[in-house]
């Protein structure tokens, strides 16, 4: 949790330092577009995007040391108690859109005097252009094997996140979380008739919900 916080402030810091070389680069371009004189860009022209505080929230948003819940969730009539470092967990993966950034600027850096070409073009060199580069030609093949991999990584991790329930850790079982609890030993079953069941909290019960009990 501490390294996690220190990776939240870190990104935090170089967002903002994205943003305000941004800010720069629109700054000089206005200059030579329309001859606006030179000036120190200020804080709100660099920090005012709403883009950069969406990003701000999905990169800080961590869980921090000493801090720990539970959170209570209902599906099927039953009371499932999830972690809240599985919650975070399962937010952190959002970071994973900074790697195309990364790919984005990797892809462009070779093109020669790009920002001459696209201004006399009037030709964006970003990442749309960057995607159809990457996927031109065979060699396209990587990239999309690359994207549909980490897809699959994430949605993986996040369906089995999901299926996991903290109700096997005693310390989850609290006060009134523990009568909730009582209630997921009971389910509805076709006929009217309600009995008591031995739950099911072990891995396998994704496939129980999906094909029912043999």
């Amino acid at each position: 949790k501490a390294g996690n916080m220190v990776c939240s402030i870190a990104m935090c810091a170089l967002l903002l330092r994205y943003y305000w070389i941004l800010a720069l680069f629109r700054s000089l371009t206005n200059h030579l577009d329309y001859c606006v004189g030179l000036g120190d860009v200020s804080a709100h022209e660099a920090f005012s995007s709403p883009y950069l505080w969406l990003e701000i929230l999905v990169c800080t948003t961590h869980l921090p040391p000493f801090v720990t819940f539970p959170v209570r969730a209902d599906s099927l009539g039953n009371i499932i108690l999830y972690r809240a470092e599985t919650i975070f967990c399962v937010l952190n993966t959002f970071r994973f859109y900074l790697i195309w950034k990364v790919v984005r600027d990797w892809v462009l850096k070779d093109l020669p005097k790009r920002h001459t070409v696209s201004r006399y073009t009037a030709v964006h060199f970003g990442g749309i252009f960057a995607l159809k580069k990457l996927l031109n030609g065979g060699s396209g093949v990587i990239p999309i094997a690359s994207f549909w991999f980490i897809g699959v990584l994430l949605s993986g991790y996040w369906y089995r996140c999901l299926e996991l329930t903290a109700c096997l850790f005693p310390a989850t079982i609290e006060g009134s979380y523990f009568e909730s609890l009582l209630d997921a030993n009971l389910f509805q079953v076709e006929n009217p008739a309600e009995g008591p069941h031995e739950a099911c909290m072990e891995q396998r019960a994704a496939t129980w919900i999906v094909y029912g009990n043999p």
